[in-house]
């Protein structure tokens, strides 16, 4: 299954653990980049997506238990700025979400907006 099957996945409770900010590159680096990469528009294209959803990375780490084996999985969520919130769904680290895993390969997880609505 792939992760476009998680609405049809068993869901567990699970723990929201860190959120991590990753700064966007130096505009030098980008443009280094988009010099030397044959793939010139498709860079320009992701290099305008990022400006236009937000310039920050987070990363949100989580855990969860399936039977009696430990998980972790993470989602990112892309922000204006570092002052903004780090929540994820509207949960900040230490409360719980709901996660969705594989059935199959438990360590596969999703985290859908649909299962953690406050």
């Amino acid at each position: 299954m792939a992760k476009r099957d998680a609405n049809n996945w068993p869901m567990v409770a699970g723990t929201l653990r860190r959120a991590t900010f990753e700064a966007p590159k130096q505009s030098a680096d980008v443009w280094e980049t988009i010099v030397y990469t044959p793939l010139l528009l498709l860079w320009f294209l992701v290099f305008l997506l990022m400006e236009l959803i937000g310039r920050y990375r987070v990363r949100f780490l989580y855990t969860y238990e399936v039977g009696s084996n430990h998980y972790g999985g993470y989602e990112i969520k892309f922000v204006r700025n570092r002052r903004e919130t780090p929540k994820l769904f509207g949960r900040a680290p230490g409360e719980t979400i709901f996660v969705r895993y594989d059935p199959q390969a438990p360590g596969t997880s999703a985290v859908l907006a649909e299962d953690n609505l406050q």
